[in-house]
């Protein structure tokens, strides 16, 4: 388990257009996702996309919200409820994508997202690269991971990738190495 305090730690001094690789334990799940979320929505201010395909964005912002995270500068892409068959309505904050496999659409959500709020500082997390690599193969991942982060460099949006765990193809941790301006490592024994 990572201590309270370390992803702050680490994002909190990251310029404001930073690519972030952030690798952590799986008992580390949500500890990693409130601090990003957190210490980029609340603490530098910046308006956030929660791109999900790990879990659905209602589990998150009630774990969030239960963990006094303020969510108002959050919008979120869930590309797993409708996959597993939930409800996709009541929110104006959630937008849904059919599934994790629909990359070119995920694209295209976070690129409405950023025309939407071209005026402000804004971030995307992508959670995670490893529920990705479940429902694409490794080599459509790495390509999407490629484009994804240059568009969002040029537009100059502060972006986070989180692996959880140590289950990733070799091939996407090369092209997240390779593009990422820093990699956080926060696994056991990457500290």
């Amino acid at each position: 388990m990572i201590q309270e305090g370390l992803v702050t730690s680490k994002l909190e001094p990251l310029g404001e257009a930073s690519v972030v690789s952030l690798a952590i334990d799986t008992d580390a799940y949500f500890i990693g996702v409130k601090e990003a979320v957190n210490t980029l929505a609340n603490i530098k201010g910046m308006k956030g996309a929660y791109v999900t395909s790990t879990r659905p964005a209602r589990a998150i912002t009630n774990k969030l919200l239960l963990d006094g995270v303020s969510l108002d500068n959050i919008f979120f892409i869930d590309s797993i409820t409708y996959s597993v068959g939930g409800g996709t309505g009541g929110s104006d904050n959630v937008v849904f994508v059919e599934s994790p496999a629909m990359l070119e659409t995920l694209i295209l959500k976070m690129a409405w997202f950023n025309r939407r709020f071209k005026d402000s500082k804004r971030f995307i997390l992508l959670d995670s690269v490893n529920t990705l690599a479940v429902y694409n193969e490794a080599n459509m991942l790495s390509e999407f991971i490629h484009i994804l982060v240059n568009k969002l460099r040029i537009e100059e949006v502060f972006t986070v990738i989180l692996t959880v765990g140590d289950n990733i193809p070799d091939q996407v941790d090369s092209m997240l190495r390779l593009v990422c301006d820093e990699t956080i490592n926060l696994r056991k024994g990457g500290v």
